[in-house]
């Protein structure tokens, strides 16, 4: 699995995991405490900067009352997304779309509510669906 793979899905679960813990009106420092690491580093694990273990991912599924699949469901839509074929290869790997990218990311994590997060991925779905159309 290439590193850009792995990346994405660290993100992945870190934006899941920042998603339910707002959800659940659960600080960073709370959940630091049941993980036994920092707020700082719970940060870490929320952008996807440092990947999660998978004891500290059970304590934070059962904290957080979710499976640990959860923080996985989307991943293959992400990925395939981002350009990976089924044999790992990124064909936008270009340093324009990886900018992009991190840019749509960053702005989707900072959405605080379920429904602006639905509706933002409503919204990029649809456009989607009109690229497809005029092409």
């Amino acid at each position: 699995m290439p590193a850009e793979q792995i990346g994405l899905i660290d993100r992945h679960v870190g934006a899941r995991m920042r998603g339910r813990r707002k959800e659940r009106r659960i600080s960073q420092s709370s959940l630091g405490v049941v993980l036994g690491v920092s707020y700082q580093q719970v940060q870490k694990y929320e952008r996807g900067l440092h990947r999660i273990g998978a004891g500290a991912l059970s304590a934070a599924a059962t904290l957080l009352g979710v499976s640990i699949s959860y923080f996985y469901e989307g991943a293959s839509t992400v990925i395939s997304s981002a350009g990976f074929s089924d044999t790992g290869q990124n064909f936008y790997s270009s340093e324009a779309v990886t900018t992009k990218w991190r840019e749509l990311e960053r702005e989707f994590n900072m959405l605080t509510t379920d429904h602006a997060r639905e509706t933002s991925i409503a919204a990029v779905r649809l456009i989607k669906q009109l690229e497809c159309q005029l092409a």
